[in-house]
């Protein structure tokens, strides 16, 4: 995943520094997961939500989509 390219959409957005990308599954069509991704307020994140680090952007990967996004890597 190349962080920078992300962190560069992020800076487009209110209060950036805050902000998470956040992953994910909305569907299945097959063998391959329809997915979301967007920018959501870190503080947001609940407890349920595995938060990860990449670098200095903060990932949010919501409690249902953990285990169908396990291995995945994100490639722009």
């Amino acid at each position: 995943m190349r962080v920078t390219r992300i962190l560069d959409l992020r800076e487009q957005e209110d209060d950036a520094a805050g902000m998470a990308l956040r992953v994910e599954i909305t569907g299945v069509s097959g063998v391959e997961y329809a997915y979301d991704l967007t920018f959501d307020p870190l503080a947001e994140a609940t407890d349920a939500d595995a938060v990860y680090q990449q670098g200095d952007l903060p990932v949010v990967v919501p409690v249902g989509s953990i285990e169908q996004l396990t291995g995945a890597t994100l490639d722009i």
